[in-house]
């Protein structure tokens, strides 16, 4: 007799640093959610935060998924080998159960793609004087679309209050399978984006 937990996997709780293979865990799901939600009800005025899926080819930046390159006739971000679509700019925050979404389809991820960094930082934190020290309540789900699944979740430490941008995973392409790393990695977008070998203007 199958048994309720026999039948609803219990997703794993991830924790900095572990790396866990998606492929195995959601028995070769394609197509992977990132779900990001979080709260800056303590900010003055509107905070804008902002997911990025950066695919990487020996640690070379190949292609970027954010909301400045926006389709400008269909509206949506996505990478050009369409394997990565983000939900769209969602400019104010806790007010929904899913703030961003981060779309993976394993199968269209351009065989040159060996590493995909998922990052999540405050749009114009300068120049408004924001930083995390006004998120609270930042949680990441990893979600299986095939299989209605949650596989995993992590809430990154949100450790220094000054920072402006984190590394929040990276996900590993090895031997057609998906591995997910939780980085946690904090500092300024523009210092995030070089370690990337992406060199911006900081605006």
């Amino acid at each position: 007799t199958l048994s309720l937990h026999d039948a609803l996997p219990i997703s794993i709780d991830l924790s900095k640093g572990q790396t866990v293979n998606l492929t195995k865990e959601s028995n070769g799901s394609k197509t992977i959610e990132v779900r990001a939600k979080w709260n800056t009800s303590l900010s003055k005025e509107t905070m804008d935060l902002d997911l990025m899926a950066i695919q990487l080819a020996n640690g070379i930046c190949h292609d970027i998924a954010f909301y400045g390159n926006k389709d400008p006739m269909t509206g949506i971000i996505e990478t050009k080998d369409k394997s990565i679509t983000l939900s769209g700019d969602d400019r104010t925050g806790g007010n929904k159960e899913w703030n961003e979404v981060i779309t993976i389809k394993a199968d269209k991820i351009n065989q040159l793609i060996d590493k995909i960094a998922c990052t999540l930082s405050i749009d114009k934190a300068e120049k408004k004087g924001q930083n995390f020290g006004l998120v609270r309540d930042l949680s990441i789900e990893i979600y299986d679309v095939e299989h209605n699944n949650v596989i995993a979740t992590f809430a990154p430490d949100l450790e220094n209050p000054l920072s402006t941008a984190m590394v929040l995973c990276e996900f590993i392409i090895r031997n057609n399978n998906l591995f997910i790393k939780p980085i946690g990695q904090e500092g300024e977008l523009v210092t995030i984006l070089k370690g990337y070998s992406i060199d911006v203007t900081n605006d």
